[in-house]
């Protein structure tokens, strides 16, 4: 082969280029939202493990310290409060709703839920959603125990 030849064919054209950065260029574009909501059902999940970990481990604390424990969940501000200390915010596109006893809401954003020393508890159900999809965790009042299905309404 000549030397000529060689340089002829060293390299890519411009054709060959623009058709490449088109296809990635179409890739970012489709996989750029599929991650993006792939992110937000992992965060979706991780919340829904939270209120759980949460309801739990106050149940747990209770039974061991003695003494009566309470998980409370601001439904506006989207903050779930357990123990003494325990504070874990929710992502902004995480929908709650509560359904507990009257006599133990805070105020008219924040629910709670308490558990006594014998397992027992003031019952209740938080139901965390998002694009009408819910989650519902029901805490039983005789045995205190947190049961997880999927809300179909």
């Amino acid at each position: 082969m000549s030397t000529a030849s060689l340089r002829k064919h060293q390299g890519f054209t411009l054709l060959e280029l623009l058709i490449a950065f088109s296809i990635v260029g179409l890739l970012l574009a489709v996989s750029v939202p599929a991650s993006h909501k792939m992110y937000q059902a992992m965060q979706y999940r991780e919340a829904v493990r939270d209120v759980r970990r949460a309801l739990e481990s106050a149940r747990y604390k209770a039974m061991v310290t003695g003494e009566s424990t309470q998980v409370a969940i601001n439904l506006r501000a989207k903050r779930l409060t357990y123990g003494e200390d325990q504070i874990r915010d929710l992502p902004d596109f995480v929908d709650l709703e509560t359904e507990t006893a009257q006599e133990y809401m805070v105020d008219a954003d924040t629910a709670v839920i308490l558990f006594y020393s014998d397992g027992s508890s003031t019952g209740g159900t938080v139901k965390v959603g998002r694009n009408n999809r819910w989650v519902r965790l029901h805490v039983g009042w005789l045995l205190g125990r947190v049961e997880q299905t999927v809300d179909e309404s």
